[in-house]
C-alpha cells in the first residue's frame, strides 16, 4: 500500500506541474499574439506595412501562363524540322519558354516574348524514332505553367499507319494529362 500511495502522489505532482506549464504556455501564446498585433500596427502606421501588403496581394493575383500549344510535323523523315510554340498568360505578362526536345536536349527559358505570340524553333533528329516534345511557359513574375506535349515519329516511311500511330498516341497523352 505504501508504494501505490507514493506513485499516486508522484502522478498528482506531475499532473499539477503539467497544468502550470500549460498555463505558462498559454500566457506566452497570448503575449506573442499581442506582440504580433503591435508590430503589424506599427508597420501599417509607418506606411511600410501597406506597401508590403500591396506586394503580397499582387503576388497572389498573378496567374501562371497556359500550357503551350505545339504545332509541327507529326510524322517526318529524320532531319531538321520546325515547330511552333504559343502560350498565353492570363495576366498579359510576357512569357519565356522552356523546351524539352525529347532527345536529352533542353532549351531553357527563351524569351521574353509577348503573350499569345507564336515562336518558331528548329531542331534536328538524325535517326528514326518516336519522341515526345514538351514545352512550358513562365511569365515575367516567375509563375510557371503546365507542360504542353506533341508526339512525333521520325520515319522513312510515309504509310498511313505511320500517320495514325503518333496522332493516336499524341491525343491519348493529351487526354491523360487533362485528367
Amino acid at each position: 500500500m505504501g508504494k501505490k500511495f507514493i506513485y499516486y502522489k508522484i502522478i498528482i505532482k506531475l499532473y499539477k506541474f503539467s497544468l502550470k506549464v500549460e498555463e505558462k504556455v498559454n500566457n506566452m501564446k497570448k503575449m506573442i499574439s499581442i506582440l504580433m498585433v503591435l508590430i503589424i500596427g506599427i508597420l501599417v502606421l509607418s506606411g511600410f506595412g501597406v506597401a508590403a501588403i500591396n506586394n503580397l496581394t499582387m503576388m497572389d493575383d498573378n496567374q501562371s501562363p497556359e500550357k503551350p500549344i505545339i504545332t509541327g510535323p507529326l510524322v517526318a523523315p529524320p532531319g531538321t524540322h520546325e515547330w511552333t510554340f504559343e502560350a498565353t498568360d492570363p495576366d498579359g505578362d510576357n512569357v519565356f519558354y522552356e523546351i524539352d526536345w525529347g532527345d536529352g536536349k533542353i532549351e531553357g527559358w527563351l524569351g521574353p516574348y509577348t503573350s499569345g505570340d507564336k515562336i518558331t524553333r528548329n531542331h534536328t533528329y538524325p535517326t528514326r524514332k518516336l519522341i515526345v516534345i514538351k514545352a512550358r511557359a513562365k511569365d515575367t513574375q516567375d509563375a510557371i505553367g503546365d507542360w504542353g506535349y506533341i508526339m512525333v515519329e521520325f520515319s522513312k516511311s510515309n504509310q498511313i499507319i505511320n500517320h495514325f500511330i503518333p496522332q493516336f498516341f499524341g491525343r491519348f497523352i493529351n487526354i491523360l494529362l487533362k485528367l
